[in-house]
């Protein structure tokens, strides 16, 4: 009967423990690299293909998420740095882009980041969000006239 207990709340433990977590977030850059840099992340609107202001040696770097994986605390050997900002809450790739991209990255043997921000339009490869168009602009012009 005390083994049961006991496994019982080794697992109880655990579970409480994974939920007040932080999330080990994979970030890529538009740099000659074929891999990833671990950073961590305690906001929860990360989202895969959302881009990133991070430091990243002795500047700041825009780069895209690419994986999100719950931290695990013993594994750590080595420091993680923090996101510095969330640029967007929504996602600049699609899963589809974000499959093509992984794809195109290994069938010619490219890095992963510089595909993904060649897929990316010239705003987004900068830090500028994505501009209002005059249609909308217009379109919400029209709507407060005829109310």
């Amino acid at each position: 009967m005390d083994k049961v207990l006991t496994h019982y709340t080794k697992t109880s433990r655990k579970a409480v423990y994974n939920v007040s977590m932080t999330d080990l977030v994979k970030v890529v850059f538009d740099i000659p690299i074929n891999d990833s840099f671990d950073y961590i992340s305690d906001d929860k609107k990360v989202k895969i293909g959302s881009r990133v202001r991070v430091s990243f040696g002795n500047t700041t770097r825009i780069g895209v998420i690419i994986d999100i994986i719950a931290a695990d605390s013993k594994s750590k050997t080595y420091k993680i740095k923090k996101i510095d900002e969330l640029i967007d809450e929504a996602p600049v790739l699609t899963k589809e882009m974000f499959k093509t991209c992984k794809w195109a990255s290994s069938y010619y043997h490219h890095p992963i980041g510089q595909v993904i921000f060649s897929a990316m339009t010239p705003l987004h490869r900068k830090q500028r969000k994505e501009p209002a168009s005059k249609l909308e602009i217009q379109h919400n012009e029209v709507l407060k006239n005829l109310y």
